[in-house]
């Protein structure tokens, strides 16, 4: 990795620091993501694309061929190879979610995941 690619990220990180309004709005949950390429626009969009890692707090990590996160909508939207470990929400854990696609609506906690035509999902939940 080079060393613009090193300053892209240290740059965009403190960008990248979603609201978990379920706890308090004081709280603020930070992740780090690593990635090929990312941009940020004036409009609350974040977009990662290309080995997309995240890692953030009580060992919660992710991994996605793109990223995308609208702040006006609240939403995180991982495509492509997903894979999330250890994501908290309402007293649940999910332990681990494989599938092609998956929509993280911030502002309710709600959860999509989807899969390739032909394939299927697979999470492992702690209830």
């Amino acid at each position: 990795m080079n060393l613009k690619k090193y300053l892209l990220i240290l740059i965009l990180i403190p960008l990248f620091t979603i609201s978990n309004k379920s706890v308090s709005s004081d709280v603020k949950d930070e992740y780090t993501i690593i990635s090929d390429y990312q941009k940020h626009n004036e409009e609350g969009i974040f977009e990662a694309n290309g080995n997309v890692k995240i890692t953030g707090q009580r060992n919660f990590s992710a991994s996605s061929d793109f990223l995308i996160y609208e702040k006006n909508k609240s939403r995180l939207n991982l495509k492509g190879n997903v894979e999330i470990k250890n994501y908290e929400f309402d007293g649940i854990l999910i332990k681990n979610i494989l599938g092609d696609e998956l929509i993280l609506f911030l502002d309710n906690n709600g959860i999509v995941i989807n899969s390739k035509k032909g394939s299927r999902v697979k999470t492992k939940l702690e209830l």
